[in-house]
């Protein structure tokens, strides 16, 4: 992943950020995806408590898709709030909630992802940060609903 972000003020910034992910799809191989986006943030600190609401379009192009009827990419609005409590300088536990609303897919007009995430960050110095959680994210508004338990282990290195 790369980033550009911009403080705007104490409490917004912007961010622009591109990542490229590999997906595996139902033939057991695996797809390229690549995503622009840019996110606004807004973050309020109140105690130990911190709240951050963000909003982010995002573009995800498909690599690898020969179907002329589909389109080569999506572009999405998604909207996050998250709550964290910093336990000290090195623990900081969190939950949050992101929808994700398909601005050009004309199958979907509605809502059609939810995510619910708990999570755990660990401050090593200003530089280094471990992050690990656990993701309920809901597929909605689709032929095939389901729901998918994703784990992650993060590692964030501040150049």
């Amino acid at each position: 992943m790369a980033a550009s972000i911009i403080k705007i003020s104490r409490h917004f910034s912007l961010d622009a950020r591109y990542r490229f992910v590999t997906i595996r799809n139902l033939e057991n191989f695996y797809d390229n995806r690549n995503m622009i986006y840019t996110d606004i943030t807004y973050t309020k600190g109140i105690s130990r408590f911190s709240i951050m609401a963000r909003g982010r379009l995002q573009r995800q192009f498909y690599g690898s898709m020969n179907n002329e009827n589909l389109i080569s990419y999506r572009d999405y609005s998604r909207t996050k709030l998250q709550i964290k409590y910093k336990i000290n300088y090195y623990l900081s536990p969190y939950i949050s909630a992101e929808m994700h609303f398909p601005i050009n897919n004309p199958l979907r007009k509605t809502f059609d992802q939810w995510r619910q995430t708990a999570g755990i960050v660990y401050t090593l110095n200003n530089k280094l940060k471990f992050e690990i959680f656990l993701q309920s994210q809901e597929l909605t508004a689709r032929k095939n609903k389901k729901n998918n338990y994703i784990t992650a282990f993060n590692v964030y290195y501040k150049l």
